[in-house]
């Protein structure tokens, strides 16, 4: 009988103390559990954004692609081009390979567009560079983009920038509206001439307006560039007029013609 009470005894004891550690223990389970749920949600609700590159239609082409950028960016110049071109071949299910091909004529362009800035005295930047590469990307030489930017008249190297940045950009757009691009290149040549950069999207206004044949519309391009405007400000080589531009009106038909253009040429 005593024995009996000392182990009741010491049931009653033990007892207690089980039934304390035992929810301590389920609730040390529950939250393993769900550390170990929650680690994939946020693993996969907030993974980083891959680059380009890494999409599985570019493996075959991908070394070349990093490479390329790499190159350009060691040059100063901006690599995120190439990376940008590989995206819009993506968009349009253009091949890999195309795909490499369009991003070396975009690095080729890139490298032939600094020295155009070199040539003409211009600050090597990133607008400059981007609206150089699309001149060229609708069939403008960098010869004929060079005499272009001599038209520019303003004394000031910053202001010369913003007139010439204004000029590549409009024969871009004019390319991308299909106008002969020597129309285009003669078009705005004047229009620099007469008027500056307020002269240059003046024309462009116009422009948007032709309509016609392509070479109905070349040809009052050209007559419109001749006449100038007498409130435009920059006249006769002026320095005035040559600000920022304005509502030129590229970018909105950026990088078409992708597929046309991904083969090398």
């Amino acid at each position: 009988m005593t024995c009996s009470r000392t182990t009741l005894s010491l049931l009653l004891t033990v007892m207690p103390c089980l039934a304390l550690s035992l929810p301590a223990s389920a609730a040390g389970q529950d939250v393993g559990s769900s550390s170990a749920a929650a680690t994939p949600s946020v693993t996969s609700g907030s993974p980083a954004q891959a680059s380009v590159f890494d999409r599985p239609e570019l493996r075959t082409v991908r070394t070349d692609l990093l490479q390329l950028r790499m190159d350009l960016d060691a040059q100063g110049l901006p690599g995120e081009m190439v990376a940008e071109k590989a995206a819009e071949g993506l968009s349009k299910h253009i091949q890999a390979q195309p795909i490499l091909a369009a991003c070396r004529q975009v690095a080729a362009r890139l490298r032939s567009a600094r020295e155009t800035l070199v040539a003409l005295s211009l600050p090597i930047d990133d607008e400059l560079l981007r609206a150089l590469v699309d001149a060229q990307a609708v069939g403008a030489s960098p010869e004929a983009l060079i005499t272009l930017g001599r038209h520019v008249r303003a004394p000031v190297r910053r202001e010369r920038a913003r007139t010439t940045l204004a000029a590549l950009q409009a024969v871009a757009e004019l390319g991308e509206r299909e106008f002969d691009i020597t129309d285009a290149l003669a078009a705005v040549g004047n229009a620099l001439r007469h008027g500056g950069d307020a002269a240059v999207r003046d024309l462009l206004v116009d422009a948007r307006a032709l309509r016609g044949t392509a070479q109905a519309r070349g040809n009052a391009l050209r007559e419109r560039s001749n006449q100038g405007r007498p409130e435009s400000p920059g006249r006769a080589g002026s320095s005035q007029g040559n600000g920022p531009p304005h509502d030129v009106g590229y970018g909105q038909g950026r990088g078409r013609g992708m597929a046309r253009g991904m083969g090398p040429g």
